[in-house]
């Protein structure tokens, strides 16, 4: 056997050297192919991850714009409307908004509206009364002037048109409304002086309510200031909070 193994120990240890070999081949072979799978593993994770990732000054400039269209979705004025419309009371627009955009959401004139007299046009203001005149109340306004003027009216119509009527803001009787001429808004009633109608057409007011204020001034006499008003029976802070604004005492 030691004579057969010497005879041909070269061919052993060539054997042994191919078979050495081989196995290196074959080792080399698999660790390539583990590392192209591994590869082509995070080539395909890469991509996914990638798109997970944001890209960050455009999705903080998108974010901002989304910021800004939800505070700009939420400016909004709060109005009331009366007189010559289908639904009168008070409506939310946004900031901006015209008399004509009031008008429509009201529901539209009704036949006696003395639509030719409105400024559709104008500009709305924040916590304002607007009062849609008749035909009846505008030929009074031109025969007697504004001392007859109702709660309202004199926001609506052109600037051009009230310059024309008798007796201008400052001759206001002081059971009307008086009136900024720089905004046009309602400012504020006299309670001492007004009359139940002018004073149901108060923002947050009423008839039901009014009826009460009326009562209690016919019964106390005049008041003295406003927190008088926290004696009357459905009236408490908040209400009192919200009134106010369209209120005085002279």
């Amino acid at each position: 056997m030691k004579r057969f193994y010497l005879r041909h120990r070269r061919s052993f240890l060539l054997a042994a050297l191919l078979l050495i070999l081989f196995s290196a081949w074959a080792l080399y072979l698999s660790g390539n192919e583990v590392t192209d799978k591994a590869f082509n593993a995070v080539q395909t994770v890469t991509p996914s991850f990638n798109r997970k990732l944001p890209n960050l000054p455009n999705e903080f400039r998108r974010r901002s714009t989304m910021e800004t269209c939800r505070l700009e979705q939420k400016a909004e004025i709060t109005v009331d409307i009366k007189g010559a419309v289908q639904r009168s009371g008070l409506y939310k627009l946004s900031v901006g908004a015209s008399l004509h955009e009031l008008i429509e959401k009201a529901g539209g004139f009704t036949a006696a509206a003395a639509r030719e007299y409105i400024n559709l046009a104008m500009t709305l203001q924040d916590r304002c009364l607007y009062r849609i005149p008749d035909t009846n109340e505008i030929r009074q306004l031109e025969q007697e002037g504004i001392n007859v003027l109702k709660p309202g009216i004199w926001e609506v119509l052109p600037p051009v048109y009230r310059q024309k009527l008798p007796n201008q803001p400052e001759a206001l009787n002081p059971n009307s409304v008086q009136v900024s001429r720089q905004s046009g808004c309602l400012k504020q009633l006299n309670l001492n002086t007004c009359t139940l109608e002018e004073l149901s057409e108060v923002p947050y007011v009423g008839r039901k309510l009014a009826e009460k204020i009326i009562a209690y001034r016919q019964t106390h006499g005049h008041f003295s200031n406003l927190t008088n008003l926290l004696q009357i029976s459905g009236i408490k802070e908040r209400k009192l909070q919200q009134i106010k604004k369209y209120l005085a005492v002279n």
